[in-house]
């Protein structure tokens, strides 16, 4: 019996002091102790069992869609911030990544994070929803890499008009990882005498995305422009519709065009670095108390040292891949040539931009870049 009482002592623990006393009263000898002990383990067992099913309740699941495949740099971070969440919360916070447009199109998604339907979105920002959001499409906001890595960094000018931008949209945005910086990819067995040469007519019609300030860039650079929808871009490469593209990461290029590619322009100076934003409905996060919303934007910050290191990783591979494997040219941009790009970019393309976001924004990136 006394086996018996030191078993239910240890189910008890600290948790039910009253039982607790009168089980050790009973271990004193206590008559009428003895006498009620069924009843006693029974309502021991009632508690203790009430208690284990609380324990195993299933967490409250919350779903992020993203339109990035599961091997994807974008989504390998968004599953290990996920991770973090479901640690730091004891499993009560269930992230659960559904890749490669699985719950929609990211438009679509976005809109029913708007609605609070879907929890949680990991994309680059529409502006179908807010045409400020075309501030991420503007070429020549960094001069380099370890400028676009500062100018996606929490409390930069960027991310503090981002989170005003979704909070118009009665969304929560948490921060930004880099999706790519954008170049260009030209087709196979086109002829580009020089294409570092400011207003030098290229003879190419290149695909641009239908955002003025991208437009203004390529055809002051000397190109034609043309907007061609994102599944029509290999056959129009193929048929000569169009000779060059500017829409496409080079993971995206080397994986869907990379037969039909011969040349790789980096656009240094007037890259246009394209963000993949968490947002989370406003609903899903006002469920959240403070402790676990504080957990969420700290697993998020905790991932993007390495997912920058992989996205930049990717860029370099898959330029070697271009030249190694596919035999294409890289054209690579001298530091003047560099200047004189951004200069086509601050003269022509911020402008197009300012009548959308204003000028106030690219002076303060300016500043916080030091590029004044």
């Amino acid at each position: 019996m006394k086996k018996k009482i030191l078993l239910l002592l240890g189910i008890c623990g600290t948790k039910y002091p009253i039982i607790r006393t009168i089980l050790l009263t009973y271990t004193t000898g206590g008559a009428f102790m003895k006498k009620y002990l069924s009843l006693l383990v029974a309502a021991i067992l009632i508690l203790s069992s009430s208690t284990l099913l609380m324990g195993t309740a299933e967490a409250a699941k919350y779903r992020l869609a993203s339109m990035y495949a599961t091997d994807n740099y974008v989504v390998r971070a968004l599953t290990r911030m996920a991770d973090r969440v479901r640690e730091q919360t004891n499993g009560e916070v269930d992230i659960v990544i559904y890749p490669s447009d699985q719950l929609g199109n990211y438009e679509n998604c976005y809109q029913e994070v708007m609605r609070g339907t879907i929890d949680m979105i990991g994309n680059y920002p529409s502006s179908r929803f807010n045409k400020k959001f075309e501030l991420g499409s503007v070429p020549g906001l960094t001069l380099s890499d370890e400028q676009a890595k500062k100018l996606l960094s929490k409390g930069s000018p960027m991310h503090k008009f981002l989170e005003k931008c979704y909070d118009e949209n009665g969304v929560v945005y948490i921060g930004s990882y880099l999706d790519a910086i954008m170049y260009c990819n030209i087709g196979k067995e086109r002829k580009i005498r020089d294409p570092f040469a400011v207003g030098d007519k290229k003879g190419l019609t290149v695909r641009v995305v239908p955002v003025a300030a991208w437009r203004a860039f390529y055809t002051n650079m000397g190109y034609s422009v043309a907007t061609i929808p994102w599944a029509e871009i290999f056959s129009s490469l193929q048929t000569g519709i169009i000779d060059a593209d500017t829409g496409m990461n080079t993971e995206q290029a080397v994986a869907s065009l990379g037969e039909i590619l011969g040349a790789h322009v980096q656009y240094q100076g007037a890259s246009v670095v394209v963000v993949n934003d968490l947002c989370i409905s406003k609903k899903t996060w006002n469920k959240f108390d403070d402790k676990t919303k504080q957990i969420i934007v700290d697993a998020f910050e905790a991932e993007r040292e390495q997912e920058w290191q992989d996205a930049i990783g990717a860029y370099y591979r898959d330029l070697e891949t271009m030249k190694t494997k596919l035999g294409m040219t890289i054209y690579t941009p001298t530091p003047e040539q560099v200047k004189a790009i951004h200069e086509v970019a601050v003269k022509y393309c911020w402008p197009e931009a300012e009548k959308v976001v204003g000028k106030d924004i690219f002076n303060d990136i300016n500043a916080f870049l030091g590029n004044d």
